[in-house]
């Protein structure tokens, strides 16, 4: 009986840790940094403690954010207002990035809010790429995450609570 062997090949190509993490969001933003205190000013979740400062942001860091992004869909809410959400499809939200420091480490601080695909931001929110976005209540169309620069971990997601 003859000997069969079988060669196994990738069906997409080769197999890459780093492209299952990646997401480039199609609504996004850099706010400057005179926008931190603005934006850390949410009405119906949890921010970050102990911000020491904000600083604007390089284009560098927002590609780390976007080479890590999907690892935020295994991170699970833990503060005010609504605990152990997680946040699945981040196609549905448009995002806000600041830079702010904690000590002595850098991150990038996320405010996501829900848009209609189709329409973007720009339907509702005109001054979005400007102004935080800043809403009470409204669920999981609302969220915040910190993104630790140094290691491309994220902590302190944080959704919006509900009326």
């Amino acid at each position: 009986m003859p000997k069969i062997t079988f060669l196994l090949l990738p069906l997409f190509g080769s197999f890459n840790l780093h492209s299952q993490s990646a997401f480039v969001p199609a609504f996004s933003t850099i706010l400057k940094n005179d926008q931190g205190k603005a934006i850390m000013a949410q009405c119906s979740r949890s921010i970050p403690d102990k911000v020491t400062g904000y600083y604007d942001l390089s284009e560098a860091e927002v590609a780390k954010l976007d080479s890590n992004f999907r690892k935020l869909i295994y991170v699970k809410s833990t503060g005010c207002c609504i605990v152990r959400e997680t946040i699945k499809n981040l196609d549905k939200y448009a995002y806000q990035y600041i830079g702010l420091t904690i000590g002595k480490e850098k991150y990038i601080y996320i405010n996501a809010f829900a848009v209609d695909p189709t329409k973007g931001p720009d339907d509702k929110q005109k001054d979005w790429k400007e102004t935080p976005i800043i809403v009470c209540d409204g669920g999981s169309g609302f969220w915040g995450a910190l993104f630790k620069i140094s290691d491309g971990t994220f902590t302190e997601l944080a959704v919006n609570g509900t009326a």
